[in-house]
Order: C-alpha cells, then sequence, then structure tokens
C-alpha cells in the first residue's frame, strides 16, 4: 500500500513519508525510494488518500494532460 498526496507517491517508514518511483517489468512491480528528496514527517500531513502499488503505478504513468 502507497500514499498519495500532491500527486506523488509514498511509503511511510519510521514515522516519515519517503517519495517512491514505481517500475513494471512484466506482471510485477518494484517501488524504490527516490534519492535526495527530503523525507516529510507524517504527522505532518493531513490530506492523503491510500493506493495499491498497480494503481499509483498506472496514475503515474498517465500521460500529463490526462491529470
Amino acid at each position: 500500500m502507497l500514499y498519495n498526496f500532491n500527486n506523488k507517491f509514498y511509503i511511510l517508514v519510521s514515522g516519515y513519508f519517503k517519495e517512491v518511483d514505481i517500475e513494471k517489468k512484466g506482471d510485477e512491480y518494484t517501488v524504490k525510494a527516490k534519492k535526495d528528496v527530503k523525507k516529510i514527517e507524517a504527522s505532518t500531513v493531513k490530506n492523503f488518500t491510500t493506493v495499491e502499488v498497480k494503481k499509483a503505478y498506472e496514475l503515474s504513468n498517465k500521460p500529463k494532460s490526462s491529470l
């Protein structure tokens, strides 16, 4: 399960959100934390939704005009 806010996707690790990249090879998805991106303290984020990895991949790979 991933977290979505500000049209970006995050994982929750030790009380902080870390932005991630999602890759797909065949039927498998790989989620990797982005490097050199500030982590966000979870208690400061109020408006977020949860999303499954497959849906997050689909949303992040839509053409910009579709968002």
